[in-house]
């Protein structure tokens, strides 16, 4: 994740994210990972990492408002995008 944030220019963009003391263990089988794995230079591929860091997060811990805030707007316009 922290290598993907680098390439986009997103590094240290998010506060909490590529933390050290973190490890963000992801299934490479899931048909999300693989897509991003595969299609590094897709316009949706950011968003979608931002997403699963958020919902990897949201397993262990409880967002703070402003990154839940970002969690829900960002939900909203994830499913925007599909009634395109």
């Amino acid at each position: 994740m922290q290598d993907m944030m680098k390439m986009y220019s997103m590094y240290g963009m998010y506060p909490g994210m590529g933390d050290p003391e973190e490890t963000l263990v992801l299934n490479a089988k899931h048909p999300l990972v693989s897509y991003v794995s595969e299609h590094q230079d897709a316009e949706a591929v950011p968003v979608i990492c931002k997403q699963l860091y958020d919902l990897a997060l949201m397993s262990h811990k409880t967002l703070s408002p402003e990154e839940m805030t970002a969690f829900i707007r960002r939900s909203n316009d994830i499913m925007l995008m599909l009634t395109k």
